[in-house]
């Protein structure tokens, strides 16, 4: 996806969410009783929760870098969290966009910048394991300082795409805060034990139809399976960027839906793998 058109799209939305006001109701009728017109006129008028956007500036250890945060409903939701953990060589804003342009369902993005750099100066994880933990602890943590009432991580999804899959993985292997989770574009080895030991309780794995990870990820999805932790490979279809995160408003609904425990009709658990 082109990310300027993804930004300039979450914008728009933005733009037009914000823009709607009481001007629109229709006019009530002269004929309503005295009672009622006062009692309509006692009522406070309905509010219209304003979308929020920021860029919260985080500090861990010596290194200072920023989250990317995505409040369709505002600061005072309370919204489901997707913490997303981007790929190498990528700018937070990026990644944020791309995956938000056709979430709906009210959840609320944070997105982390990473704190290594490629070559060309973008952001980029660096791979070790643990070596990131802190890092995505202080995300959440700065957030819910910052937004006290925007996040409910109760209910979060601890997301990565390509070398942020990675850095997911590792992460819920090792912790217990997130009972879900959400991999795309990455080969990783999963440990069903350390998942559930850690509370995970539901695994959603996705690649683009023209990436090749998708076929060591349907494998990945049916051995966790196996090994009775509930995995599913659901993919984003195609794209102009086979490596890419660019899921559609069908897929996100069909993510949130087995993330709730639904088991929907003609999509098993168990995914049919692809022959190459």
């Amino acid at each position: 996806m082109n990310h300027a058109i993804a930004l300039t799209t979450f914008a728009t939305l933005f733009t037009s969410a914000c823009s709607r006001d009481s001007s629109d109701a229709k006019p009530r009728s002269t004929s309503q009783s005295a009672t009622t017109s006062a009692s309509t006129a006692a009522s406070p008028p309905a509010t219209i929760a304003t979308p929020k956007e920021d860029w919260i500036a985080l500090r861990i250890a010596n290194t200072r870098t920023s989250i990317r945060a995505l409040m369709p409903h505002g600061e005072n939701a309370h919204a489901p969290a997707i913490v997303m953990l981007g790929g190498i060589c990528a700018h937070a804003g990026w990644v944020c966009a791309s995956a938000f342009e056709h979430a709906g369902n009210g959840h609320a993005f944070l997105c982390p910048q990473p704190t290594g750099y490629c070559s060309d100066g973008t952001p980029t994880w660096i791979p070790i394991v643990g070596g990131n933990d802190a890092f995505i602890d202080a995300t959440v943590e700065t957030a819910e300082k910052m937004y006290p009432n925007a996040f409910n991580f109760d209910d979060a999804i601890l997301a990565g795409f390509s070398r942020g899959g990675w850095i997911a993985a590792q992460y819920a292997m090792a912790h217990r805060k997130y009972r879900k989770l959400l991999l795309s574009s990455i080969e990783v080895a999963l440990d069903a034990k350390k998942l559930r030991d850690n509370g995970v309780e539901r695994v959603l794995l996705t690649a683009n139809v023209h990436d090749g990870s998708r076929f060591a990820l349907q494998s990945t999805a049916a051995k966790l399976n196996a090994a009775g932790l509930p995995a599913r490979f659901f993919g984003t279809g195609g794209g102009n960027d086979a490596h890419a995160f660019e899921p559609t408003e069908a897929w996100w609904n069909e993510a949130y839906r087995w993330f709730s425990g639904e088991q929907t009709e003609g999509n098993p658990a168990v995914p049919p793998l692809v022959s190459r």
